[in-house]
């Protein structure tokens, strides 16, 4: 049996994407999304990859729902009323957006209500670190999420992203076991993880893919065991901040299963600038003492943006792709 993988070049896949894209939707949102998906791939974030494009994207962008959003500024409070759809744009331009009035004001709150789907979320913050700015993002899913005394989930993965200023380090994570989108790749890869994922139908441990999808499944926090509680009780917390934006929390959004064109989710941003912090100046010089540090265990530091030409994908992905 061959491997379910092949590799292709990015700009191939940035080209295959593009043209697909351009048969509905406007040059520069065919290219945005694009590079959106090559960005993740890059990032090793294959859930949010060509992945994602095909089951998650594409449906939208085929009925041409790109977010339009109604962007309204109160001192250093931008709020963003979305439409759904493909999300890119309108959160790369918000970002922007507080990018300059953090930069102005020292700090800056963006409030997402229905923001679509905007991928990962390490994919928008290295341009805001590289402008020496702190940026923290953080959004709520559909329920995804539960623990195994509770039989059914109660709150979705819910990603909290933190970007350092003027590095590469980007924290990134869901606070369940594994990203949904992961789960599902990994399926599609006939894989099967190392660790249990979640809980099945019958209620038992799992670490297979299959279970964790049906209806009745659901995935535990990530830091299962003794401890769960305490990943599980983040995604309230999230849940809760992101519900101030969105006005919704995990379990009425939107379903969890299937293709999804719609969901009310919600998203908050925070950008301070570097003018905030008085001793941004030693900052700036311990950031490399303890990456170095790091480096000596020869870690994987989170959210390094690689510049690898050549990418691996799933080859039933890359095939459904070239039909499109």
């Amino acid at each position: 049996m061959g491997s379910p993988h092949c590799y292709l070049q990015a700009a191939d896949l940035h080209r295959l994407v593009r043209d697909v894209c351009r048969r509905t939707v406007s040059v520069t949102d065919a290219d945005l999304i694009a590079a959106m998906i090559v960005q993740s791939e890059q990032m090793g974030v294959s859930s949010h990859g060509l992945h994602y494009f095909l089951h998650t994207i594409f449906p939208l962008v085929r009925a041409r729902l790109i977010t339009t959003s109604r962007v309204a500024t109160a001192g250093n409070v931008l709020q963003s009323d979305g439409s759904g759809g493909v999300g890119y744009r309108n959160t790369r331009d918000c970002l922007k957006k507080g990018s300059a009035l953090a930069r102005k004001m020292g700090s800056a709150i963006i409030t997402f209500k229905n923001p679509g789907k905007v991928g990962a979320l390490r994919i928008y913050c290295q341009p805001l670190m590289d402008a020496g700015q702190l940026i923290i993002m953080l959004k709520n899913t559909a329920a995804t999420v539960g623990l195994r005394d509770i039989p059914v989930p109660l709150i979705g993965t819910n990603p909290l992203c933190i970007g350092l200023p003027d590095t590469k380090f980007v924290y990134d994570s869901s606070i369940s076991s594994v990203a949904t989108n992961k789960v599902r790749v990994a399926k599609k890869g006939k894989a099967t993880f190392t660790e249990v994922i979640g809980i099945s139908k019958s209620g038992n441990l799992t670490r297979k893919p299959k279970p964790i999808l049906k209806k009745e499944g659901y995935l535990l926090p990530f830091s299962y065991n003794g401890y769960a509680y305490k990943a599980f009780y983040l995604g309230v917390v999230i849940e809760c901040l992101a519900a101030m934006a969105g006005g919704k929390t995990g379990a009425r959004v939107g379903e969890k299963k299937g293709r999804r064109l719609f969901s009310d989710e919600g998203m908050l941003a925070i950008i301070i600038d570097k003018k905030a912090f008085p001793n941004y100046t030693n900052y700036h010089r311990e950031m490399p003492l303890l990456f170095k540090d790091l480096g000596k265990y020869k870690l994987r530091l989170p959210g390094a943006y690689t510049a690898r030409k050549r990418l691996r994908v799933l080859r039933r992905d890359y095939e459904e792709l070239t039909r499109l």
